[in-house]
């Protein structure tokens, strides 16, 4: 709620300076930003105290974990290297597009686009292996770590190891399906920007996001139990079906707050470059200013991103066995519990958790 607040507050200052010095179109900007933003915060409030207990579960494990950032921001370089790779060799290809032979450009368009899937392929490895590798971090500390903090020693190197070795060939896989959509939505955006054309490409992004999500739980359920792809996939949705689990997903807020944070991290770091390169006169401060925006955002959202492993294990360990919080950390599982029957009552509680291995 405080992130909400504060991204609210800091809106409504930037629309209020932007009308004192006559800039009425971003003033109008600022205002519906507000606007929209406190609408927003008025209709999720009751799903608030459930995220906020979230993120205090899983900042336990960050807390005594903070490796995990590390590992998180270390995943960047990797992926630079790609992006980078990819602009440079696209940047080649298309030049012989535009000064070699007519019958040689649908080979050189056929190679941008598969250069363009390994890249996507890549990348999407990497970030899975670093969610795999969080994911079994916090499925450690839910059953094996005590109240002390005593337990297995280095659980990130014993998950990297294992999301690298015998659960390698799953990420793969899983992986290469959201590569293949997003090398459509490429391929689609780099045509004419047409009605279906934009259609096109909408679908795409639902099928991506949907491949997302069943990646984003098979990958949390091997984490913790092993297993290959198409039975961490089943064994995540079964789990969370049976529970009832995947309507408290839907309506869980942390990975809004997760983006919004970025978002006005980025903002907030962007404005400050920019008041100092105008207060020192540097040369080409609009640079200055979009470097710092992209890797303050790109630093914080891949911090974020351990957090966000972090709740997805925790959804996964709590439906499986809630007995086990309320054993070893009651006063988390209260605060969890209590912010549960705010959003949906004591009756949807005794429902869901009738089953459960505790009861």
């Amino acid at each position: 709620m405080a992130s909400l607040v504060a991204q609210i507050s800091f809106c409504g200052i930037l629309m209020v300076i932007s009308f004192a010095f006559n800039a009425l179109l971003m003033g109008v900007c600022f205002l519906l930003l507000t606007i929209i933003l406190g609408l927003y915060l008025w209709s999720v409030q009751k799903c608030i105290p459930f995220a906020a207990s979230m993120l205090t579960l899983v900042g336990s494990i960050m807390k005594l974990y903070p490796q995990c950032y590390y590992l998180a921001i270390v995943s960047l370089l990797p992926q630079f290297a790609i992006f980078f790779l990819f602009i440079a060799t696209a940047l080649v290809l298309l030049y012989d597009v535009n000064h070699g032979d007519i019958d040689a450009q649908s080979g050189i368009k056929c190679a941008i686009f598969f250069f363009a899937f390994a890249c996507f392929w890549a990348s999407q490895v990497v970030r899975n292996i670093v969610h795999m590798s969080i994911g079994g971090v916090a499925a450690t500390w839910y059953f094996l770590v005590t109240p002390d903090g005593a337990g297995p020693p280095n659980p990130l190197s014993r998950s990297l190891k294992r999301a690298t070795t015998s659960s390698f060939g799953s990420i793969c896989f899983g992986s290469l399906l959201v590569a293949f959509v997003q090398t459509l939505r490429f391929m689609v955006r780099s045509q004419d920007d047409g009605f279906c054309a934009i259609c096109v490409d909408c679908l795409l992004s639902c099928i991506e996001s949907m491949l997302a999500f069943m990646n984003k739980y098979a990958f949390t359920y091997i984490a913790i139990y092993g297993g290959n792809f198409c039975d961490g996939g089943q064994g995540a949705w079964n789990l969370l079906k049976e529970r009832g689990f995947d309507l408290i997903i839907n309506d869980d807020l942390t990975e809004t707050v997760f983006f919004t944070a970025s978002v006005f991290t980025a903002l907030v770091v962007g404005i400050c470059v920019g008041i100092l390169a105008w207060a020192f006169h540097i040369n080409h401060g609009l640079f200055l200013v979009l470097a710092a925006v992209l890797l303050s955002y790109l630093l914080c959202a891949m911090t974020m991103s351990a957090m966000d492993s972090g709740v997805a294990t925790m959804f996964v360990c709590f439906a499986e066995d809630p007995g086990q919080l309320e054993t070893s950390r009651p006063e988390l599982f209260a605060q969890l519990r209590s912010a549960w029957v705010v959003r949906y009552g004591v009756e949807d509680w005794d429902i869901r958790m009738g089953g459960a291995r505790y009861a």
